[in-house]
């Protein structure tokens, strides 16, 4: 076989059709898992990468995808967008990472750059959507934890979002067997949509135990950092309030509030039992480790790179909206 081997010379050698070959690599199935072990075992050995340039002629698309994001620092979404990154690249597709901030002047920039050099497809993470920002309809689309406002339904485009109503009343109704009754929601100002699903599972919570959730527990604050619910949580426990639990929008969060009630003399667990969100490494390796809420990351990045390959080959997808189970995971600040 010579130096650069082609899609059919990787057929030959397999001992299967190109059409085959085509499809293991796109993981478009209709292959036995026999027939994909051996074209994967003959693509490694030849190191072959497939040819994007002639991808991008046969689909009059170029072989990129976007990725857009408001809040990269937030450690669950970018521990997505790097899954993604990897997936894309080894099924051929170079990525383009773009962060927004939460701010329609950059994602518009964006957008426009993705329509202009006709992008096979785009990944929507956790964005904000304005009612002035012109999505491209005809771009395959994957959205992650956001959805944008009358989006048509016949558009090639699919909705994976983690279950947060239940991953609320789920975390809540935990720390309410723990003992708690006065639990601080902290949430911030970015991805309100997806906050507000754990908020109503939080509240819910407090209904089934005949529990009055009382309007100032809502807690919001500027982003998922650590300085900002610490900064934030001083000034609560300073005012006098009383509360022994926090629910964090994130585990960054968590390690905040953690040490501002460190710096106040007050106990975790024993005092104030605190939640965190995302099961992000810092969960675990924080001292003392952050029980948090496991969103299912990596089932999240199979599904959106399985259904971006279907959209982009112009297949038709049974479902057009997923929600994903949420799992919570114990640990010592519980």
């Amino acid at each position: 076989m010579r130096k650069g081997p082609s899609i059919k010379d990787i057929s030959i050698e397999a001992g299967v059709s190109v059409a085959t070959v085509s499809r293991v690599i796109n993981h478009q199935g209709n292959y036995t898992p026999e027939m994909e072990k051996k074209v994967r075992d003959v693509i490694q050995r030849y190191n072959y990468v497939p040819n994007i340039a002639a991808q991008a002629l046969r689909l009059n698309r170029m072989p990129f995808i976007g990725i857009m994001l408001t809040e990269i620092m937030n450690q669950h979404f970018s521990e997505i967008v790097f899954n993604l990154q990897m997936k894309f690249f080894e099924l051929g597709y170079v990525t383009v990472i773009c962060n927004t901030s939460d701010q329609n002047k950059f994602m518009s920039k964006y957008v426009d750059m993705f329509s202009t050099y006709n992008f096979s497809g785009i990944v929507y993470i956790a964005t904000v959507f304005y009612e002035d920002t012109v999505i491209p309809k005809n771009i395959p689309s994957i959205f992650i934890e956001c959805s944008p406002p009358d989006y048509p339904a016949e558009s090639p485009s699919v909705i994976i979002q983690t279950d947060h109503v239940q991953a609320g009343y789920d975390s809540t109704k935990y720390l309410l067997d723990r003992g708690c009754s006065r639990i601080l929601f902290f949430r911030s100002r970015q991805g309100l949509h997806r906050q507000s699903g754990k908020y109503i599972g939080y509240r819910h919570a407090f209904w089934e135990r005949h529990i009055a959730a009382e309007d100032d527990w809502l807690i919001t604050i500027d982003h998922s950092s650590a300085k900002s619910a610490y900064d934030k949580l001083k000034t609560i426990i300073d005012s006098g309030m009383k509360f022994d639990g926090v629910h964090c929008n994130s585990d960054t969060s968590a390690t905040g509030v953690i040490h501002a009630l460190k710096d106040r003399g007050l106990n975790v667990p024993g005092d104030v039992k605190v939640l965190g969100y995302a099961n992000s490494d810092i969960a675990e390796y924080y001292y003392p480790q952050i029980s948090s809420v496991d969103m299912n990351a990596a089932a999240i990045v199979d599904l959106a790179a399985k259904c971006m390959v279907q959209l982009i080959a112009g297949e038709e997808i049974s479902k057009k909206e997923f929600t994903l189970p949420a799992k919570l995971i114990i640990r010592e600040t519980t």
